[in-house]
């Protein structure tokens, strides 16, 4: 079997991920990305308490990692305020090096973007598993050792409801984990990704 290293955000899409995907490696660890981000505090927060209940759950959960990188924040015409050009790409980079120096050969994402949407303003070019892909060849190249990127979300058609859902049935306290665009004490509830939750957990009937 093989070893992977989870990115872990803090949010619902990357600690599902990890409770589909986990169970299918012999070895599991997690990545959190601090990149200047306004909401960094109420993020690593959400991670670190993932963590512990990871750490609780599963006894291949080896160790958790706090990474700094920088990604220039863009203001740009036609962009979302929340954009930070190439930064699924920093990660992808960051990731791959330290899996790789770690012993492990995958890298598992949060993904649910199958292909890049046009109409979708937050859907970004690096966050299709064609990017995906694409990225785990040149990183297999150039380190010379063979490493895979993986989206369990997108591999297997998981929309926001089934996220809701899958947490929920894992007993995982969606109020300790962190979606939110803003950077106060609480979710801002008018963000777009409060707002598609706040739409989510009305489907899914949480």
């Amino acid at each position: 079997m093989s070893k992977a290293l989870f990115q872990l955000s803090g949010g619902y899409d990357s600690a599902a991920a990890f409770l589909l995907a986990a169970p299918k490696y012999e070895a599991v660890a997690t990545i959190f990305f601090d990149y200047g981000q306004p909401y960094a505090r109420q993020e690593k927060a959400a991670a670190d308490y993932l963590c512990k209940e990871f750490l609780g759950r599963y006894a291949h959960y080896k160790i958790h990692i706090n990474a700094s990188v920088y990604v220039p924040h863009a203001t740009l015409e036609g962009k979302p305020d929340a954009y930070y050009p190439l930064r699924n790409f920093v990660f992808a980079a960051s990731s791959a090096s330290q899996a790789l120096a770690s012993g492990f050969d995958t890298v598992v994402v949060g993904s649910k973007t199958t292909e890049l949407r046009p109409d979708d303003p937050y859907c970004f070019p690096d966050c299709t598993e064609d990017f995906y892909r694409v990225v785990g060849v040149a990183a297999s190249l150039g380190s010379g050792e063979h490493i895979r990127f993986c989206s369990p979300l997108a591999e297997e058609d998981v929309d926001k409801p089934d996220v809701i859902k899958c947490l929920h049935d894992a007993y995982i306290d969606l109020q300790s984990l962190w979606s939110c665009y803003a950077s106060g004490d609480e979710p801002c509830g008018v963000c777009y990704h409060c707002t598609e939750l706040s739409k989510a957990r009305e489907e899914a009937g949480v």
